[in-house]
């Protein structure tokens, strides 16, 4: 397992995410919960690289094509196709690494961004429940007792004193955010 895949696995042990070991039929719930993450992060990648209209129109396509009597998609759980389709996304994510030029600072910037998120967490279990919650969990990191929110769909909710990752050192200077501190 590579050092990214084991810090996203500790997000998962603190936030309660499934980390299975044999391969099997996972719930839809979680198989719901991974596509729209993945989907919402494609819509900041094509946001951030300035190409949203191209997976704007991407995606309309594929709702004519999926509406389509002819089409026939099929909707089942299939481990092997599901493997492929990681496999090549990670490939393309690596590809697009690669030509963005982030090749030498990734591991580093992913680095910023683990420790960022392995940091929403509550200080309280009324300031869990006021955001909104629909399910919230205790747990215990570094020590401490903190609570973890989730949405309906099972997504973590960040506390209201959640600051963004700042990776203003990643990049050239006239590329950075100005939020007054590195």
């Amino acid at each position: 397992m590579n050092k990214g895949l084991k810090k996203v696995r500790d997000f998962h042990w603190l936030f309660n995410h499934p980390v299975e070991i044999t391969i099997g039929l996972e719930p839809e719930a979680n198989r719901r919960l991974r596509v729209l993450l993945l989907a919402e992060e494609l819509f900041e990648l094509a946001n951030a690289s300035g190409c949203i209209g191209t997976l704007l129109d991407f995606c309309e396509k594929q709702k004519r094509i999926a509406s389509d009597e002819d089409t026939k998609y099929q909707n089942e759980y299939n481990p092997l196709e599901e493997l492929d389709a990681l496999c090549d996304l990670q490939y393309v994510l690596n590809g697009k690494i690669l030509s963005s030029g982030f090749h030498m600072i990734f591991d580093k910037a992913f680095k910023k961004v683990h420790h960022n998120n392995m940091n929403k967490l509550f200080d309280t279990f009324p300031a869990a429940l006021e955001s909104g919650a629909a399910n919230v969990r205790t747990v215990n990191y570094k020590g401490q007792i903190r609570y973890v929110a989730y949405n309906v769909s099972g997504k973590v909710i960040k506390p209201n004193n959640h600051t963004k990752v700042n990776l203003n050192q990643f990049v050239p200077n006239e590329f950075r955010e100005s939020t007054g501190k590195d």
